[in-house]
């Protein structure tokens, strides 16, 4: 859907809430259309502007901490959306989430792998190390330390409980 908020959202209708919201334009978006192959979404707005939205996890990976990047998303939308192997797809997927240095974004993540471990009898290690690489980023980016360092001991701990 368009909005006049100023945004497009890609809704689960089956629970009735939105699963990917897409800022950038300036004024009401009043149309959206996908491509043929799911792959993008058109936006065009009262700005009287147009923009191509690749939903690809490389389109979506490539567009972060540019100007036409899709809004930070949260653990559940990742997952909603398909989006929660991003990091597993290529090696330097990590990478270039770190480098965005957007804490909440490298947050979700991080809270991917813990509910990944907090789900799991048999939790794997890599992503353990993942989650604990991904939080640590959080803390060192000195945005709410004390959110995080508690993020870190629920992950210390469920992590602790799952391997003993």
């Amino acid at each position: 859907t368009g909005s006049r908020d100023k945004t497009a959202k890609i809704w689960d209708l089956e629970h009735d809430k939105d699963i990917l919201t897409l800022s950038g334009h300036t004024a009401s978006v009043n149309s959206v259309a996908f491509s043929p192959d799911g792959k993008k979404i058109a936006t065009g707005s009262d700005d009287k502007t147009a923009k191509i939205w690749d939903l690809t996890p490389e389109g979506w990976m490539a567009s972060m901490g540019h100007s036409k990047r899709l809004s930070g998303l949260s653990s559940t939308q990742l997952d909603a959306y398909n989006l929660s192997s991003l990091l597993d797809l290529r090696p330097q997927n990590e990478t270039l989430l770190l480098q965005t240095k957007d804490t909440w974004q490298i947050a979700a993540f991080a809270e991917l792998y813990t509910d990944k471990i907090t789900r799991t009898g048999l939790p794997k290690k890599a992503d353990y190390e993942r989650a604990s690489r991904l939080y640590r980023a959080c803390l060192e980016s000195d945005v709410d330390n004390g959110y995080f360092e508690k993020k870190m001991a629920d992950l210390e701990a469920v992590w602790k409980e799952k391997t003993e």
